[in-house]
């Protein structure tokens, strides 16, 4: 650089596949401390040429969207079409015709009419096979189009439950060993040095430091944090109880599920105060690392956030829980939790007007702010009141009763009417119980309604960040909904959504990395960056309708308004807004599918 014009000219070739979604671009770093005085950069005249080579073709979009897994025999079968056809046919893998069917419109009105679904732009016919129940591989094939080829078999979800599951032990901050990674993916442990507080007098260095390596790793990033990594072991403790035979899943990593919780347990464990009960809120660098280091590799120096009511709250309810699924197989380690909740509950009590969390400043790794904690607090109440029977967090309950539902990590109501409406406890006839009841279920009914109308049986009305997320929460909702008043559409809906999961969609892709003839290669995770290998059995976050909002990632410089809501994403690594990872996306869809898993094991 100098104060004069320079020319500049580089030759280069090509190593990999054309990104349509490149960006030419000069990153001048954030690292490190600011300069005193202004400094300007100026650049003119770019000119981009290609002097050698051919463009690729553009793909064409296969029509035919169907599950890329596949199908129980028990199960409705439907592919979704975009075409004026009228038939379809089924072939077996080794192209023999065993099934024939006439395309029905869908995406119509009232009278019969086609209508453009407004999420994704598309008017859908179905292609119903559900009568044909054998076992195999298969494919439909309308007119000259053909689909991926699917399996019908009651095992079909087997080996993506395993996946899903054994994610977890991927995003380990520990020693991941060769013997269930590969050489590939096996590494040391990283970030293994000690945390600073973060002290708001002395934002870079604060005195106190504290040993809180351990836990999973919240995303693609390399950032630890409370209330997200709450709602992820929730998930996966329902799992366990909820469909008991999915604790005895060998998944491939060194521990059956219930050992890989407690994994992240042990961690949340040293994210408490010692002396006063309250929990941090997280740990991370000052700033997330670049995509290019894997995480033994990023010696940066850890900070705690300020305690929170949000990361107390649900650390209290985490481990209340905790001791109820750990005390007969490890006593020592379910009291430990038990006195950690009840420590944090004492934290709650003594500071009730700590409401609001913001992330300090200082901080540009993931915020996770929350404007409220009462959710967080409620549901504390409750797993406390179900595992001590405790009196005082029933009259909690009662004098602070919550209807608003969530198991998202910003609202975790929810978590709470699940711990209600299965608390012994709590009579059914109860003011509490039934409030709580009418409350759940007329969320299920809202998301029924949802699922009824979309073109592709999909329950969701927006799309925002983490869209999956959402949609695997609503299936959740709906599972346990059928649990306390059952109606047939809810286990049709929830297959609906894992359908949608596994390629039904408007993009037509497999969201679960690994999975699916045409699935998502490229998720925004550092360590499938570097590696240049895709750690399977990851759920991507989805569409997201407001990414036009997010300007550094690539995919809001290709939609616009026009663009429809499901159709915003892309499969790139730089697609944070749409193509992340994150432990509490894959750990409702590991109940969903362990859901399934449970069908099948129950029924042998």
């Amino acid at each position: 650089m100098s104060e004069e014009w320079q020319t500049y000219e580089k030759e280069f070739t090509m190593m990999y596949e054309d990104d349509t979604l490149a960006r030419f671009c000069f990153n001048l770093g954030v690292h490190g401390e600011p300069t005193e005085v202004d400094e300007y950069f100026y650049f003119d005249d770019f000119n981009l040429v290609m002097t050698e080579g051919t463009l690729p073709e553009e793909e064409k979009e296969n029509p035919i969207r169907l599950n890329q897994i596949g199908y129980r025999p028990e199960d409705n079968k439907v592919a979704f079409v975009i075409s004026d056809e009228r038939t379809f046919r089924l072939y077996t893998e080794d192209d023999q015709l065993v099934f024939t069917g006439n395309l029905s419109l869908y995406s119509k009105d009232k009278d019969g009419n086609p209508v453009v679904d407004p999420n994704s732009g598309d008017i859908t016919r179905a292609a119903d096979f559900t009568s044909f129940d054998y076992n195999g591989n298969y494919y439909v094939k309308v007119r000259n189009d053909v689909s991926p080829v699917f399996g019908i078999a009651e095992d079909v979800y087997d080996e993506v439950t395993k996946a899903v599951l054994k994610m977890f032990y991927y995003q380990r901050s520990g020693e991941l060993e060769a013997e269930y990674v590969g050489e590939l993916f096996a590494r040391e442990a990283g970030h293994t040095q000690k945390a600073s507080y973060y002290d708001p007098d002395d934002p870079v260095y604060g005195d106190v430091e504290i040993d809180v390596h351990g836990g999973w790793y919240d995303a693609g990033d390399f950032g630890r944090y409370i209330t997200p990594a709450s709602k992820a072991v929730a998930d996966l403790l329902l799992t366990a109880e909820h469909f008991p035979t999915t604790q005895e899943i060998d998944f491939g990593g060194p521990e059956k599920l219930l050992g890989e919780i407690r994994y992240e347990l042990e961690w949340m464990l040293k994210m408490q105060n010692p002396e006063t009960g309250g929990v941090y809120h997280k740990v991370t660098a000052k700033d997330h690392a670049p995509m290019t280091i894997l995480p033994h590799e990023d010696k940066s120096p850890l900070y705690l956030s300020p305690v929170s009511a949000q990361a107390t709250g649900d650390f209290a309810a985490v481990m209340a829980y905790a001791y109820r699924m750990y005390k007969d197989i490890d006593e020592e380690f379910a009291n430990q939790c038990l006195d950690a909740a009840i420590f944090a509950w004492e934290w709650l009590e003594e500071n009730p007007t700590v409401n609001r969390y913001t992330d300090p400043s200082f901080f540009t790794t993931g915020t996770y702010n929350d404007v409220s904690a009462t959710d967080e607090r409620y549901w504390a109440a409750a797993e406390l009141y179900k595992t001590t029977g405790d009196e005082k967090y029933l009259k909690y309950m009662e004098d602070n009763y919550l209807p608003k539902p969530g198991f998202g990590w910003v609202e975790m109501g929810s978590y709470a009417h699940v711990a209600i409406l299965t608390n012994p406890l709590i009579e059914e006839d109860t003011e509490l119980y039934q409030k709580t009841k009418n409350a759940f279920i007329n969320n299920a009914q809202s998301i029924l309604k949802i699922w009824e109308k979309d073109g592709y049986k999909v329950a969701l009305d927006y799309y925002v960040w983490g869209s999956n997320k959402d949609l695997a929460d609503r299936a959740m909702m709906l599972i346990f909904a059928d649990m306390i008043e059952p109606d047939p559409r809810y286990k049709e809906a929830v297959l609906d959504q894992i359908h949608y999961f596994l390629g039904r969609n408007a993009n037509d892709i497999s969201y679960v990395t690994a999975f699916g003839e045409k699935s998502a290669q490229n998720p925004h995770h550092r360590p499938s960056a570097v590696l240049e290998t895709t750690v399977p059995g990851m759920l991507v976050g989805g569409p997201n309708a407001e990414i036009m909002n997010e300007i550094w990632d690539p995919v809001s410089q290709i939609v616009d308004e026009n663009t429809p809501p499901a159709r915003r994403y892309a499969d790139v690594t730089g697609s944070y807004a749409t193509n992340e990872i994150c432990i509490y996306w894959n750990s409702p869809l590991a109940y969903v599918l362990g859901y399934v898993y449970s069908l099948n094991t129950v029924a042998e």
